[in-house]
């Protein structure tokens, strides 16, 4: 499986999830969303980076509460 994604300004990098990895909210954080917001997004928007904002869909790993802490601190 893989994570993609893009906006007005380009695309994101194509993230791959392990095979038979359980997607949970850690491994989001750490393996899709961490690289999403320390690399892809810097690189993309550059001075303008705080002023992004992300949309997901109701996955459970995208609306655990522990992900949106994690997203409230980005």
């Amino acid at each position: 499986m893989v994570v993609a994604g893009f906006c007005a300004r380009g695309k994101l990098r194509i993230h791959r999830v392990e095979s038979k990895a359980k997607i949970n909210e850690a491994y989001f954080q750490e393996n899709v969303m961490d690289p999403i917001f320390d690399e892809d997004i810097p690189r993309l928007y550059g001075a303008d980076t705080s002023k992004v904002w992300i949309h997901m869909d109701k996955a459970l790993s995208h609306t655990a509460r522990s992900y949106q802490r994690y997203y409230s601190r980005k």
